[in-house]
């Protein structure tokens, strides 16, 4: 089966995807939503809970980092742990909120739209 997962890595919070087409669903981090930052090894345990596999390489699995201010140390053990994985890309949250803002006509030329993920604000202006 093909997985494609979308974890978020803010500097308070770990939160993760499940995305099948244009359906997502939040991996329960035991019975919620976020993890704290600072439990990643509990984070990366209930991923592999949710998946009922001792490795996440062992998933035919498209896996997405943003990263939304989390630690140094937060973003290189997500990229150790998967690394194996079949395709593995890490961003920055202020790389794809003008993108998806640009996608979805949610700002115009000129204009400047505040977006709030998580924890953290961002102020993106659109020119010419």
């Amino acid at each position: 089966m093909k997985y494609e997962l979308l974890i978020y890595a803010g500097s308070k919070i770990l939160s993760a995807l499940n995305v099948d087409g244009e359906k997502m669903q939040y991996i329960s981090m035991s019975g919620n939503t976020e993890q704290p930052a600072d439990d990643i090894n509990e984070f990366y345990e209930n991923l592999l809970d949710y998946y009922n596999v001792d490795d996440l390489s062992e998933l035919k699995a498209g896996i997405r980092i943003i990263n939304g201010g989390s630690s140094r140390k937060n973003i290189e053990f997500l990229f150790k742990k998967f690394l194996n994985t079949d395709n593995l890309s890490i961003w920055r949250t202020e790389e794809i909120i003008p993108v998806i803002l640009i996608n979805n006509n949610l700002i115009d030329k000129g204009e400047c739209v505040k977006v709030r993920v998580y924890d953290r604000c961002y102020a993106v202006s659109a020119d010419e």
